[in-house]
């Protein structure tokens, strides 16, 4: 029996078609007991069919290209926050002193 981490070792090697016969019945065995491991072989066999399917869409949420952009926003903002506005605050300095502003 072979556990976790030759079986996802192996996974892709299974999924390519190239697993040796000695090695193949052990991975079945595993992944008939091992619920984290057949969900992997699941994930692994979805993700090989969805590549191979040039020029499908894959349908997207409706609300992720606003989700981008308001991310893209907030990244902006956080790395260049916006000047205060110098108008606001009352001058200083030696001109302010003397009354010359």
């Amino acid at each position: 029996m072979i556990d976790c981490d030759q079986a996802r070792a192996l996974l892709p090697v299974a999924m390519d078609k190239a697993l040796a016969e000695e090695h193949q019945g052990d991975l079945a065995m595993h992944l008939q007991n091992c619920g984290p491991c057949a969900t992997l072989e699941r994930t692994l066999q979805a993700t090989i069919q969805l590549s191979a399917w040039p020029g499908q869409e894959i349908p997207l949420p409706p609300t992720l290209g606003q989700a981008v952009v308001e991310a893209v926003r907030a990244a902006k903002l956080a790395a260049n926050p916006p000047a205060e506005d110098a108008g606001d605050d009352p001058p200083s300095g030696p001109a302010a002193e003397n009354g010359s502003v």
